[in-house]
C-alpha cells in the first residue's frame, strides 16, 4: 500500500482495534448472555466454547442463514454482524439494554435480502454509528428505543433501515445508502439529518426531525418522500448547497425549486427562520398587466418589460430569479451583468399557468435577445425565442477568470437573426478566461440565420481550454451556417444525442479530448466543408463515435491540419461527399475520407498525423463518387475493420502522405483506395445489409456473418505513435454491444458468445459410492480455469456417478454450439432421499488477465429414477463465493440468484439458463464464479436421482485489458505516470495527488482543486474535493495543535456535509472549533 500525504510528513492512519470476533453456536432461540459459553472463537466457522465477555469490546457474528435471538442480560459489544439470510430473523432485547460502542458499522447486516426486527429493550450506541443493510432487498426494522447521547447514527448499504421505537435520543442522522425510513412515532433524533447522493428518507411521521434541527439533502439525485398529513418543522434546510427560504413546501414546491433531488407524498416542510435561511428575492414582469413602476416581487405587481430587470442600479443576488409570464410575448432585450454563486445560481426562466405557452422574447429590434456578461452560476429555461438569441460573453484585456455553472436548458428557438446560442471569451493576449462546467440541453433550434450554438475562445493559445461543457439532446435544424460549432474546448466535454439537419455541418477546432457520441447529422450543405461532423484546425484526442451520419454533402471523415490522435469509430455515413466542385457554387469535391494539411490562410500545410478510423459503416449510392484523400503532409493514419459499400465509382486522391495504413476493411464491388493509401488484407464481399439505401442505422446491419465476424484486427498505436487514443480503443459498437474475441468489420458486432468451459464426460464409481476428486473440463477455452465440487462428500456436493458406459447422450453437439464435442461415454448422477438436498458445485475462474462476462448456463439432465408419480425440484444458483468449493454448505448457502425447474418422472430438459442483467456477470482478473445445480425430493421416504450431461458456462472474453481508476486515468496523458510519488510536471503536486484533486499530471498550471478554508462563525470551515467511484483512495483531514511537539490526528473537527460538485468529485466541508490557541491542518490522501 502506497501512502501518499498532502504536506511533509506522512502518518499512517489509526484503524479500530477489536478484542476478537465470536461467532454464535447456532439455537432457536439463541440466548445472548454475559458469561455465557455458546460462541466460537474466530467468527462462525471457528472452535466452540468461548464465553461471552461485555468488558472485551468483543464483535458478535451471526453468520448466516435465520436467527432468533433473546437478551438473557445487558450485552456490551463492539458491533454486531449479520451475513446472507433469507427468512424473517428476530433481535428480542426483551428488558434489557444492547450497547454497541465499536467505531464503523456496529450494526452490520451483509448482503441480505430478507428482513430482521429488533424489539423490546433499548439499543445504545457509545459513539457516532454506522448501521450498514447492505443488499437492497434487505430491511432491518428497529422497534427498540435508541439512545447515544449526541452521537449521529449513519446509514450505509443499499437497503432499508426503518425506524419504529418511540422515545429515540441521539444527536442526529446521516444517511449515506439506500432508504431510512421513519415510522409514526420514532424520530431521527435531536440534531441535523443529511442525505447524502443515492440515499432516500421515507417520513412517515411529521414529527421525525426536531424542530432545531436542519434537514440536508446534499445531491441532486437524493430522494425526501413525505408520507403523512400536515407539516414536518425544521429549522433549516438546504438541497444540493443551495438554502431553502423560510416557508411551507409541498413535495411539486421543492420540486420547482430547481435545486435538485426527488419529492413525494402528501405531506409537507415547514421551515423556520434559522441561520439558514437565505435572502432571495424573485422578480416577476408581465408585459401584458405589469408597469414598470412596480416593486416586481409579486405576480400581482410584476414588472412590465425586460429592459426594467436590465437597469444597471439593479444588485442581482445568488439565489436570485427573474420569471416571465407564460402565455406571453415580451419584446426587447435582457441585458444581465451578474453572478450567482455555487449551486445558489441565478434563475431565467417562466411562471403562471403550466398549460400556457413558455414566454417568448422577441428580439427582433435588438442585436440579442438575453446578453449575458461574466456569467457564472446563471441557469436560462423554459423560454421561447424569437429574432434574436443568447449571448454570453467574458472578454479582458488580460485574465485568469473562470465562469462556471452556466444552463441553457429547455429553451425553444425561431427565426433567429444570429446565432441561437453564442458563448465566448476573449482577449487581448494569451488569457486563462474560461467557461468550464456548462450545460446546454433540450433546446430546439430551427431556422437561424448563422449557427445553431457556438461556444469559443478567440485569443488562441495552447494553455487553456473550456472544460466540462456538455451539449446533449438538442434539436438544430435549417441553419445559414453551422449546425455546433466549437473551440478551445477541453476535458470533460461532450457533444452527445443531438439531431442536427440542414445546417452547413457541425466542427470543432483547437479543442482536445471532447467525446461526440449518439449524434445524427444530416443535410450539411455548403461550398467547403460542410461534412456532418468534422475535426477543423488543431485537434487531439477527439473521439467521433457511434454517429450516425445521413446525405452531408462535404463528406463523411474530415481531419484538419495539426491534428491528431483522434479517432472515428462505430460510426455509420450514408451517402456522405456526393459535392461536386463547380457544380451550384461548390469550389470543394465531397470525400468520404479527408485527412487534410490546411492550417489556414497563408499558412503551411501540417500533417494531420497520427489518426484512427476505424469500424466504421460506409454506404454512397450509385450515382456520387466515393473519394479518398490524404494530403500531402500526413503522417500517420490507421484505416482499418470498416465496411466500405460504394455503389457507384470511387476516386483517390495521390499524394505522397505518409504511412497511411488500409487494413482488414471489407470494400464491396473492389472500390480500395489506391496510393498514398497502403492496402492490406483486404475483404472483397457484399455484407448483404438488411435494406440497402435505406436512411436508417439498422437498414446497414449486416448479414453476411463468415466475411464479417471476427475478421478485423485488434486496434493499437501506430509506428511512432506513443500516445494513442485517450481512454484507449473501444470495446463496444454502434449499439453498445461489446466486442466479443477478435473485432468484427464494420459498426455492428454479429459475434455471439461461447462456450467457455463444459463437461461431459465424468469419471465412474459403482453404485452409490461417492466420486471424490474433481472432474477435468472437456472443452476449456485459453484463459479460463474450472473446477467441478472436488470433495463431493463435504461442501462440494454430494453425487455418483451411473455406471453405464455411454448411457447418456443429449445430441451430437450442444445447443448452438457446433464447435464443442458432444460425445459422452456416461453421465454424473445426483441422488436425494427423503426430502434431502444434494447438489454438485462447480466454478470458473478468469486467468485470462482481461474482462471475462458470463452469460448462461446450459446442461441436460432427466430424472431416471423413482416413482412416475414424482417430481423433483432442480435449482440452478448463482452462488457468492467460490474460493474453495469444499466450503459452500450444501442447504445454508449464500445465492445471488436462481433458477427453479420442475422436474417428471422420465423427463429429459435441456436448460439454457440466461443471467440477468442485475447479476454481477463480469469478472475481472483472478475473480471467480461458482454455480450450483440443486435436487431436492419433495416426499418423505422417497429417492429420486437426476442425471446430468453437458454441463457449460456460456460468455466471452474481451480484447482488452481493463483499466480502472488511477490507470484509466493515467492513460488519458500517454505519458509515464506508474510511479504514484512522482511530480511528472514539478509543480509541487505529485501523481496521486494530481489524481485524487482533479489536476493535470503534465501541466503546472492546472492543479486541480486545491483545499481552502476560512471562518464561519466561531468555527474554522475547512473544504475538499473528493474523486467519487474510486474505492481505493481515502481521503483524512488530520489536525496538529504544535508542529514541534505535538502529533497529527484525525480528530478535532466535524465532517458537516458532503455535496456533489459534478460527476468526477464532491465537496466535503469540515468545521474546527477554535477553542485552541493555535491548530494546523491537513489533508492526507492514501491509495490501497
Amino acid at each position: 500500500m502506497k501512502k501518499i500525504v498532502v504536506g511533509t510528513l506522512i502518518v499512517l492512519s489509526n484503524m479500530a482495534v477489536y478484542a476478537a470476533t465470536l461467532g454464535w453456536v447456532p439455537s432457536d432461540p439463541f440466548v445472548w448472555r454475559n458469561g455465557d459459553t455458546n460462541w466460537k472463537t474466530g467468527g462462525t466457522g471457528g472452535t466452540p466454547g468461548a464465553a461471552w465477555d461485555n468488558s472485551n469490546n468483543d464483535v458478535a457474528d451471526f453468520g448466516g442463514g435465520k436467527v432468533n435471538v433473546e437478551l438473557g442480560s445487558d450485552i456490551a459489544a463492539s458491533r454486531i454482524v449479520k451475513n446472507w439470510w433469507h427468512a424473517t430473523s428476530v433481535f428480542d432485547l426483551k428488558s434489557y439494554a444492547l450497547t454497541l460502542s465499536g467505531t464503523g458499522n456496529q450494526l452490520q447486516f451483509n448482503k441480505a435480502n430478507g428482513t430482521l426486527t429488533m424489539l423490546n429493550g433499548s439499543l445504545v450506541f457509545g459513539s457516532a454509528s454506522q448501521f450498514s443493510v447492505g443488499h437492497s432487498g434487505g430491511t432491518v426494522t428497529i422497534q427498540s428505543p435508541i439512545s447515544g447521547s449526541t452521537n449521529v447514527l449513519v446509514k450505509t448499504g443499499p437497503g432499508t433501515l426503518s425506524l419504529e421505537g418511540v422515545g429515540n435520543v441521539f444527536g442526529g442522522t446521516t444517511v449515506n445508502d439506500g432508504t431510512m425510513r421513519v415510522a409514526a412515532g420514532s424520530s431521527l433524533g435531536v440534531s441535523n439529518v443529511t442525505v447524502n447522493s443515492g440515499g432516500t428518507l421515507h417520513l412517515q411521521t411529521s414529527t421525525a426531525i426536531h424542530d432545531g434541527a436542519d434537514l440536508v439533502l446534499s445531491a441532486t439525485d437524493t430522494a425526501l418522500s413525505l408520507d403523512f398529513t400536515g407539516a414536518e418543522v425544521v429549522n433549516g434546510m438546504s438541497i444540493n448547497g443551495s438554502d431553502v427560504p423560510s416557508g411551507t413546501y409541498t413535495a411539486t414546491d421543492l420540486t420547482g425549486l430547481l435545486f435538485g433531488g426527488v419529492f413525494s407524498g402528501d405531506g409537507a416542510i415547514e421551515v423556520s427562520s434559522g441561520e439558514q435561511v437565505a435572502s432571495a428575492v424573485t422578480n416577476y414582469i408581465n408585459s401584458a398587466s405589469g408597469s414598470d413602476t412596480n416593486d416586481g416581487l409579486s405576480p400581482e405587481t410584476a414588472w412590465a418589460t425586460l429592459e426594467r430587470a436590465s437597469e444597471t442600479n439593479i444588485v442581482w443576488n445568488p439565489g436570485d430569479a427573474i420569471l416571465l409570464a407564460r402565455g406571453q410575448t415580451h419584446s426587447g432585450q435582457l441585458l444581465l451583468n451578474a453572478q450567482g454563486a455555487e449551486l445558489r445560481p441565478i434563475r431565467i426562466g417562466a411562471y403562471g399557468d403550466t398549460n400556457a405557452a413558455n414566454p417568448v422574447i422577441d428580439g427582433s429590434s435588438v442585436s440579442n435577445a438575453i446578453t449575458l456578461t461574466f456569467p457564472r452560476d446563471i441557469v436560462v429555461q423554459d423560454v421561447a425565442f424569437t429574432g434574436g438569441g443568447i449571448k454570453a460573453q467574458s472578454f479582458w484585456a488580460t485574465g485568469t477568470s473562470t465562469y462556471q455553472r452556466v444552463r441553457f436548458k429547455d429553451l425553444s428557438f425561431t427565426n433567429i437573426a444570429g446565432t441561437a446560442i453564442a458563448m465566448s471569451t476573449s482577449a487581448t493576449n494569451l488569457s486563462a478566461t474560461v467557461f468550464s462546467d456548462v450545460v446546454i440541453e433540450g433546446c430546439v433550434i430551427d431556422t437561424v440565420s448563422e449557427a445553431g450554438i457556438t461556444v469559443n475562445k478567440w485569443d488562441i493559445d495552447g494553455s487553456y481550454f473550456h472544460e466540462g461543457i456538455v451539449i446533449s439532446n438538442n434539436t438544430i435544424s435549417n441553419c445559414g451556417g453551422s449546425g455546433i460549432q466549437v473551440g478551445k474546448l477541453g476535458d470533460n466535454s461532450v457533444m452527445v444525442d443531438n439531431t442536427v439537419n440542414n445546417t452547413g455541418g457541425s466542427w470543432l477546432w483547437g479543442s482536445k479530448n471532447v467525446r461526440v457520441e449518439g449524434n445524427t447529422f444530416a443535410g450539411s450543405t455548403g461550398s467547403t466543408d460542410a461534412t456532418g461532423i468534422w475535426l477543423d484546425i488543431g485537434n487531439t484526442g477527439c473521439v467521433i463515435q457511434r454517429n450516425l451520419s445521413i446525405n452531408n454533402e462535404g463528406g463523411f471523415v474530415e481531419i484538419l491540419g495539426n491534428s491528431s490522435n483522434n479517432v472515428y469509430r462505430y460510426n455509420i455515413s450514408i451517402n456522405d461527399g456526393a459535392r461536386e466542385a463547380g457544380v451550384n457554387g461548390a469550389t470543394q469535391d465531397g470525400r468520404i475520407f479527408w485527412l487534410g494539411g490546411y492550417t489556414g490562410a497563408g499558412t503551411a500545410p501540417v500533417g494531420a498525423y497520427n489518426n484512427y478510423l476505424y469500424n466504421n459503416t460506409v454506404y454512397t449510392k450509385s450515382d456520387m463518387v466515393a473519394r479518398y484523400q490524404a494530403d500531402q503532409t500526413t503522417s500517420g493514419a490507421l484505416i482499418a475493420n470498416n465496411i466500405i459499400y460504394v455503389e457507384g465509382a470511387a476516386e483517390t486522391f495521390s499524394s505522397s502522405a505518409e504511412n497511411v495504413l488500409f487494413k482488414h476493411n471489407l470494400v464491396y464491388n473492389n472500390k480500395i483506395p489506391t496510393t498514398p493509401f497502403i492496402a492490406s488484407n483486404t475483404i472483397e464481399a457484399d455484407p448483404s445489409f438488411a435494406n440497402v439505401g435505406g436512411l436508417t442505422a439498422l437498414d446497414y446491419v449486416p448479414a453476411n456473418g463468415s466475411a464479417i465476424i471476427d475478421a478485423g484486427m485488434v486496434i493499437s498505436n501506430l509506428i511512432n505513435d506513443s500516445m494513442g487514443l485517450v481512454g484507449g480503443f473501444e470495446v463496444f459498437d454502434y449499439l453498445g454491444n461489446p466486442v466479443l474475441g477478435e473485432p468484427d468489420v464494420g459498426a455492428f458486432e454479429l459475434s455471439r458468445d461461447q462456450f467457455l468451459v463444459g463437461w461431459h464426460t465424468f469419471s465412474t464409481a459403482n453404485g452409490n459410492t461417492n466420486a471424490t476428486g474433481f472432474e477435468l473440463p472437456d472443452y476449456l477455452v485459453e484463459g479460463v480455469g474450472a473446477t467441478m465440487g472436488t470433495n463431493v462428500a463435504l461442501g462440494g456436493g454430494f453425487r455418483r456417478v451411473d455406471g453405464q458406459d455411454g448411457g447418456l447422450s443429449y445430441g451430437a453437439e450442444w445447443v448452438g454450439y457446433t464447435n464443442v464435442n458432444a460425445t459422452v461415454s456416461n453421465s454424473l448422477a445426483l441422488a436425494t432421499w427423503n426430502q434431502e438436498v444434494r447438489a454438485l458445485d462447480f466454478a470458473i475462474t478468469n486467468n485470462s488477465g482481461k474482462l471475462m462476462t458470463i452469460s448462461s448456463i446450459h446442461f441436460d439432465a432427466t430424472m431416471w429414477y423413482g416413482d412416475s408419480n414424482e417430481f423433483a425440484t432442480v435449482t440452478l444458483s448463482h452462488l457468492s463465493d467460490a474460493s474453495d468449493l469444499d466450503d459452500l454448505p450444501v442447504e445454508d448457502y449464500a445465492i445471488i440468484a436462481s433458477k427453479t425447474i420442475n422436474f417428471g418422472w422420465n423427463d429429459l430438459n435441456t436448460v439454457n439458463a440466461e443471467l440477468g442483467e442485475a447479476m454481477d456477470r463480469t469478472l475481472a482478473p483472478g475473480e471467480v464464479a461458482a454455480f450450483r445445480i440443486g435436487l431436492k425430493t419433495p416426499l418423505s421416504g422417497v429417492g429420486t436421482a437426476l442425471r446430468l450431461d453437458n454441463i457449460g458456462v456460456g460468455g466471452y472474453i474481451s480484447v482488452v485489458s481493463p483499466l480502472e481508476g488511477y490507470e484509466a486515468w493515467a492513460s488519458i496523458y500517454g505519458v509515464d505516470l506508474s510511479d504514484l510519488s512522482a511530480d511528472y510536471d514539478d509543480d509541487g503536486w505529485n501523481n496521486l495527488l494530481e489524481y485524487a484533486l482533479g489536476g493535470d499530471p503534465t501541466n503546472s498550471l492546472v492543479v486541480g482543486h486545491t483545499p481552502a478554508h476560512g471562518k464561519t462563525g466561531n468555527a474554522m470551515e475547512y473544504r475538499f474535493m473528493k474523486r467519487v467511484g474510486d474505492t481505493n483512495l481515502t481521503y483524512q483531514l488530520e489536525t496538529n495543535s504544535d508542529l514541534v511537539y505535538g502529533s497529527w490526528s484525525n480528530a478535532g473537527y466535524t465532517v458537516e456535509g458532503t455535496a456533489a460538485a459534478d460527476g468526477l468529485f464532491s465537496e466535503v466541508t469540515n468545521s474546527i472549533p477554535m477553542t485552541a490557541p493555535k491548530m494546523f491542518m491537513r489533508l492526507k490522501i492514501e491509495r490501497n
